[in-house]
This record gives C-alpha cells, structure tokens and sequence, in this order.
C-alpha cells in the first residue's frame, strides 16, 4: 500500500488521472441520478426529446467552436501566438449570431424537434462552449483541481434545477432547463478571472475572426465527423425507429457515458504529459500506453456490470433492453479511450489532416453502418455499429503514430 501511494506521489501523470477520474465519476454519479429521477418521472418519448437536445447540443458546440478548441494547445507550444483564446472566444461570439438564424430552419426537417428543444439546444451550446475554454486552460496547465471543481459543479446543478423544475412541470422542458441554468450560474464565477487572464490582450476583432474561420476550417470537418460518431444513430434512431425507442437507447447510451468520461478524464491527463515528456521519453510513454489500456479495462468490464444491475434493479421493466446496449457501448468506450491517446500524438504533432480524414472516414462509415443495421438488428445494431467503428479509429491511429511518424522510435 505504501508503495502504491509513493508511486501516485512521484508520477504527476498518475495522481492527475486519479483526480480527473474521481471527479468524472462523482459528475457521473450525479447524472446518474438524474436520469434516474427522469425515468420514474417522465414518459420514455420525453427520454428522446432530451436524448434528441443532446444531440443538437453537441453539434450546434461543433459548429460554435468550429473546430479551434483543438488548437488551444498551441497557446502552450512552440507553434503558438499567445491569442488562441482571444480568437476562440471572438469566433464564438460571431458564430453564435448566424447559428441562432440556421437553426431556426430545424424543426421544419425533423417533426419530433419543436422549436423548444432547437433553442435551448443553442443555448446550452453556447454556454457550454465558453466553459469549455475555461475548462481547456485548467487541463493544458494541469490544473486538475480547477478542472474538477467546475465539472462537479456543473452535474451537481444540473441535477438540483433539474430537480426543482420536475416539480414545477414534469416534463423533459425540466432537463433542458436545468442544464442551462447549472452553466449560466458557473459561468458567472469563473468567467471574470478567466477573461483577465485570458481574454485581456488587445487583439484586433476582425483580424481574430478572421484567424478563427481560416485555421479552424482545417478542422472543423473532423469535428463535425466526431459529433457524428457520437451522435449521428441518435438521429436514424427518431427516423427509422421513433422517440420511444431513441428513449430506451438514451437510458443506455447515458449510462454508458460513465464508461466515456473516466477514459475521457485520462485523455486530459495525458495531453500535458505528451506536452511535457514528448521530446525526452517517447518510450516510456509507449509502455505508458500499455498501463491505461490494462487500468482502463478493468474500470470498464466493472463499471459495465455495476450499470447493467443498475438499470435492472432501478429503472422501471420498459428499460431492461438498456441493459446490453450499455455494455456494448461501454468497451466501445474503452476503444475509443485508447484512440483518444493516439490523437492527442497526432494533434501534437500537428498532424491535422491525418486526424480530419480518419474521422470524417469512420463518421461516413458509422453512418452507412447504421442505415443497414438499424432496420434488421433495431438499437442493438445502432450500438454494435458504435463499437465497430470505435476499433477501426483505434486500429487506423495506432498503424499511423507506430509506423508511419515512427513517433517511438525518435
């Protein structure tokens, strides 16, 4: 036991994991009980109109950020201008205006998203863009305690106005609502400090749009391509099956995310790690690589058993298929955690257009995937397809970094 604990003392790397993780899983435990407060409150059709401003959420976040989030790290390398903020931050704020009149035009395309869901969807994305600026500055500085404290503090308040709203108007509005009010109220502490020592230097507006479209149009197809790995079956699902059965699929796929934010926690860890062992200890992190994947499975194949009697013991009878979808989805988490390590090398690296084509190709492939299977296998197709496509990125990423940068080997 001691020498575990002098082992989490002297690597920086471990005992920053350890917080990323405990906090992802205290954030999820909170989400937890929110859905599962939802589920014995709200229809299973009101499940997959939250599941559905989810969905829109991440990508209306895509489009917000278009694709400039990825570009924060050079803030702390040798290829950057000390304004990557700044510019983040004014492109946000242009984009916000010209998202708000396109997303106007949704519900006319898709019956089940009304008005309602399209703009808190907006909202929550916009919010949740600005956080996630503040948020990148705690994890590329390794300020693991930061970072911490305001994800807690999100899922705690989603799940206290969630909560308070359910007894207002037991609906799914309640959700929706509850997610902005919980960013609104922590952006209103951390923005201040944040803008001082970040978004203070003089940059010029028309030049930081500028840089925000050219630069970021590089990588926002890879972002959108993500969002589409993510979330693209939620949208066959309402299409092919309806919003009942998106609502069954939500309960899982929610559930599973415990699976995604500890191996999401390690990817945080590991981007300063690369930043800070890259050109001395490539070799190291190579067998680096080896321990997360063993840790990460473990986590996994337990935190899969824990969400499938969960979800048997208490969540209401029309849930038990949620059960083996969730598993499926979780070790397709474990993959796609590997695979995020891989891409913060290739990111690194510089290597963009790399990056870009391998996710825009298992985004297309998710996508064909799920308008064959959907309609034979229903939402366990939806979910296989997932894991399927998590390996292929794994496996594509793995091939690069080994053997084409030879990236160990320097």
């Amino acid at each position: 036991m001691l020498r575990v604990l002098s082992i989490i003392k002297k690597s920086v790397f471990v005992r920053n994991s350890g917080i990323y993780v405990l906090s992802s899983i205290i954030s999820s435990g909170f989400g937890f009980l929110t859905l599962t407060v939802l589920t014995q409150s709200i229809t299973p059709s009101d499940i997959g109109k939250i599941e559905s401003f989810l969905t829109l959420s991440t990508l209306f976040y895509a489009v917000l950020l278009w694709g400039n989030e990825l570009l924060l790290i050079n803030y702390y390398s040798k290829y950057g201008s000390k304004s990557e903020f700044k510019i983040a931050f004014y492109g946000i704020l242009f984009q916000s205006f010209l998202l708000i009149i396109v997303s106007s035009f949704i519900p006319f395309f898709f019956e089940d998203i009304g008005f309602d869901i399209t703009y808190c969807a907006f909202a929550f994305a916009f919010l949740n863009s600005i956080v996630s600026l503040i948020t990148a500055s705690f994890q590329l500085e390794a300020k693991v305690l930061q970072y911490a404290i305001v994800t807690i503090l999100v899922a705690l308040g989603t799940f206290i106005f969630c909560i308070c709203l359910l007894k207002i108007e037991a609906t799914y509005i309640a959700r929706l609502l509850g997610a902005i009010c919980s960013l609104f109220f922590v952006l209103i502490f951390c923005f201040p400090k944040f803008y001082k020592e970040k978004l203070s230097l003089k940059y010029p507006y028309i030049k930081g749009v500028h840089t925000f479209y050219s630069k970021g149009t590089l990588l926002v197809s890879s972002q959108l391509s993500s969002w589409g790995i993510e979330r693209i079956d939620r949208l066959q699902i309402i299409s092919i099956l309806g919003l009942e059965q998106l609502g069954v699929y939500s309960v899982a796929a929610q559930f599973s995310l415990g699976a995604m934010v500890v191996e999401a926690a390690i990817s945080r860890a590991w981007q300063p790690y690369v930043i800070k062992h890259s050109e001395n200890h490539r070799n190291a992190m190579k067998y680096q690589i080896l321990k997360v994947a063993l840790a990460l499975f473990l986590v996994i194949m337990i935190l899969s058993l824990c969400v499938g009697v969960y979800i048997k013991f208490f969540l209401p009878q029309n849930y038990l298929n949620a059960i083996y979808l969730s598993i499926v989805l979780c070790f397709g988490y474990f993959f796609d955690g590997i695979w995020k390590l891989y891409n913060n090398i290739v990111i690194y690296e510089n290597k963009y257009k790399f990056y870009s084509s391998t996710v825009v190709t298992c985004a297309i492939l998710k996508f064909c995937l799920n308008f064959f299977l959907i309609p034979y296998y229903g939402l366990m197709g939806a979910a296989m397809t997932s894991l399927a496509v998590f390996i292929i990125g794994l496996l594509l990423n793995i091939y690069y970094v080994h053997y084409q940068l030879n990236w160990f080997s320097k």
